[in-house]
Order: structure tokens, then sequence, then C-alpha cells
């Protein structure tokens, strides 16, 4: 169905089983442009449901509020103004305001109802049915990469809910693939998930980064830049193929569009080393001619740069400056010690576009399968409170023992870092978190239960 035809009977019923929605959702998805694909999306999974609603909402880059996309019935079928610009979606559907907060529950201010149920499903990563009773709501995640939340109200309790949680189960997944393709060839996915106007360098940044997570077979990740719409000098990557992860961290020194510009250059170096079948200190050596022949030595980037086995658990690294390099041992909401946190002693060479590249040799990573590795730009530990004390191990250890997993942590310590700071970074604070082994991302995440499953 495209925006143009007549909208679909509400509680209609749904059309045959979920598996049945997947075809059709792919098939309408890709038959609309790019920047029509959310609301194709929820114009499937309504009718498919045999929802009275369907909504669909997008995380911002912060990982702060989710941010409603596409809403079925629409509001506006066409979704444009008479003067052909884009409209959003109906602010007063729903709870009011079109954001969930995604503040632990236990916080004041927590947002209630829907937003409230929405948000606890995108944390915890589950269905989870709403306080009415009749809206299940259902994280969009691909690989581990969480997107937003799908959510559906069901005309009546009972077995029309469990319908409708079963449709959203399966359409999920096919729609993160989808806007993730969407975004690639329209803005408008990109610019209405954001919170913030980003500067020039930001949007430097973030062209070039990655997925902020993953979790597939053995491996899961997460990482976070924060201030992320002022980002300017620091970048992560990471790939995964076959049986071999690899990993890193830059950190250009100085700030603005020359840092972007350098961190952007290193990174590219990198890969293209990778990508050629080089070692780490090769990698590290192409990065550093490259950017001592574009300045002749005044543009420096720190780097982690790691290598991990997966069949054996083995890890090697090259670590060029001071970015600091942890292991995390412990830790979670239950822990009573507040888990533990120490900066490994590895061999460090000067930062690339320093030369001295004989000086940057791998070492062995004494990470074991199952731990789990912290990289942390000094936008992190050198984070200033407004009584000038830095926010160091001792802070990111306290933002890192209140997350329930992998994926949340980068998101829980960005947060730990803007309290700390009075509520403003003001330089660049990446984390980036890492969890390699057997079994790793094939148990479901732990965390609390609050929040009633659809048919439970």
């Amino acid at each position: 169905m495209t925006s143009g035809d007549a909208p679909p009977q509400r509680g209609g019923g749904p059309d045959g089983s979920p598996g049945e929605v997947v075809p059709s959702l792919v098939a309408q998805g890709l038959a609309v442009p790019a920047w029509r694909t959310p609301q194709a999306l929820v114009e499937v999974v309504g009718p498919a449901a045999g929802a009275v609603r369907a909504e669909l909402l997008l995380v911002d880059h912060q990982l702060v509020e989710l941010h409603r996309l596409a809403c079925w019935p629409s509001a506006a079928p066409d979704a444009r103004g008479a003067g052909g610009e884009r409209e959003r979606a109906d602010p007063e559907a729903a709870d009011g305001d079109g954001v969930a907060h995604l503040v632990d529950a236990d916080e004041e201010g927590a947002p209630g109802g829907t937003a409230g149920a929405a948000a606890l499903a995108f944390r915890e990563q589950r269905a989870v049915l709403a306080p009415d009773g009749l809206t299940t709501c259902q994280p969009v995640t691909v690989r581990g990469h969480r997107l937003g939340v799908l959510l559906a109200e069901a005309p009546a309790p009972g077995a029309a809910v469990r319908a409708c949680a079963e449709v959203l189960a399966a359409a999920a997944p096919a729609a993160a693939l989808l806007l993730r393709q969407a975004a690639e060839g329209s803005d408008d996915v990109e610019v209405r998930r954001r919170s913030h106007v980003f500067s020039v360098a930001a949007e430097m940044q973030w062209d070039v980064l990655p997925p902020t997570e993953h979790r597939g077979p053995g491996v899961e990740l997460a990482a976070l830049v924060e201030p992320a719409y002022l980002a300017t000098n620091d970048l992560f990557d990471w790939a995964v193929d076959d049986d071999v992860l690899t990993l890193a961290l830059l950190e250009a020194a100085g700030e603005g569009l020359a840092a972007a510009r350098a961190a952007d250059l290193a990174l590219a170096a990198v890969r293209h080393a990778r990508r050629c079948g080089m070692a780490l200190e090769e990698q590290a050596a192409t990065a550093d001619d490259v950017l001592r022949h574009r300045s002749g030595g005044h543009e420096r980037v720190g780097a982690v740069l790691v290598r991990v086995d997966l069949r054996t658990g083995g890890a090697s690294v090259v670590v060029a400056g001071e970015v600091p390099v942890l292991l995390w041992t412990a830790g979670g909401p239950d822990d009573a010690d507040g888990g533990a946190l120490e900066e490994l002693d590895l061999p460090r060479g000067p930062a690339l576009g320093d030369g001295d590249a004989d000086d940057r040799s791998a070492a062995p990573l004494p990470v074991a399968a199952g731990e789990r590795l912290v990289l942390a730009s000094s936008g992190v530990l050198e984070a200033r409170s407004p009584e000038d004390r830095p926010f160091g191990v001792a802070g990111l250890a306290e933002g890192l023992r209140r997350a329930v997993d992998v994926l949340d942590a980068p998101r829980l310590v960005a947060r730990a870092v803007t309290d700390h700071a009075g509520g403003e970074v003001v330089r660049d604070a990446t984390c980036f978190v890492v969890r390699w082994g057997d079994g790793v991302a094939d148990a479901a995440p732990a965390g609390p239960q609050a929040g009633a499953a659809p048919g439970a």
C-alpha cells in the first residue's frame, strides 16, 4: 500500500501468519522512495498485526531519546505540506510529546505509559507490554545495533495482544535492515533522529563511523562519542571477518575541523592497510606516513589498534600515544564491590604522525575470552567537574557498574561524564566496550525484569 491509497480498516485482524509479514514488509519497503520507508513499514505492520495503531520510534545518536518517525493511521497521508516540505509525525499522537527519554526506570522523572514501556523495551531489548494492557513495544535491532522501537496497539486484550506481539517480533529485524538501507539513500531518517543540530566536524565524524553497537556469535561491542553533535577529534572502528575481530580507537590532537580531518585521514589509512592484509604495526606505520606526508609532522593522532583471533581468544595490540586501555573484570548492578576496572600496563609508541614507526610494536593483550576490554579517550578520564575534579578511572568504573550489559555500558558512561562535568562535556569523550569468546552473544541480556512481556 502506498501513501496515496485509502487507509486500512482498524482492527481488521492479522493478514496471515507472523512470518508472512516479512516478505510484505520488504517488498513495500523497497518499492517506495527511501524517505518514505518508515511510513511504509508501519502501513504494513499495523494491518498485519490487526492493530488499531502502529508507530515506529527511532533513537537519537546519544541514546537518550526515542523520536516518533512514523505512525499508522497517518494524520498526514502524503507526509508533505502544501509547499512540498517534509512534515513530522503528529506530535499529539500517543503520549503527546513524541519523545521517550531513556532514563533509568527507578529515577524521578522516568516516563510512564507507552513512552516508558518503549524506553524499557529499548534498554532491555525485549518485548514489553504497556500499562494500558493493549500496546506491545518491540525493539528494532539488527545484529545488536539498536535502532529504535516498533509498537502496536491491539483492539482488545488477550489473543489480539498476543497476535500483535507475534507480528512485531517477526517484523522488527526486517524493519531494522530496511531502515539502515533507507538511511543510505535519504537524509530524512538521519535528520529526524537528531535531538541537536550537528556541527560540520560532527557530520564528518559520524559519516565515517561504523554502527555504534554489534552483537553476533562470539562478539559483542558498543561505543559512543559524547557530545555526539559536536564531535571533532575522536573516532572508533571495528570489523568482524571470519574468525578475526579488529578494533580501533583514534584521538586526534586539537579540536574543530583540523582535528576532524586528521582523525578521518588516520582512520582511512588504518582501514586501507587492514583491508590490504597488513599487520597491526604496518597499519600504524601507514597512518603515520600519511599524516606526516600531509602535515609535515604537525598532525598527531593517538591510537589503539587491536586484533583478536576469535578461535583462540588471543589478542594483540598496538598503542600509539596516550590512549588508555582498561580491563573490566567484574561489574554490574548487583555487584557489591562495584566491579573491578584497571588500566593495563602496555608498551606505548609515539602517536601517529610523530614518526619512529619502529617504536610501535604489537604486544599481547592480556584480556581473556569473556572479559571486557574498555577503550576510553582522554576526554573521558580527564573530564573535569565544576570543582575541577577529574572523572578518572573511578568515575568510569562507577558508570560501568550501573550497566546491565556491554551494549548499555557506553551510554551510561557518557551520562556519568556529562553529569560529572555539570551537564556539558567540552571535549570529545569516547567509550568503547568489547567482549569476545564462546557463548558471549548466545545468552539473552541479563537485567531487571520490570514490566510484563506480552502474553505473560
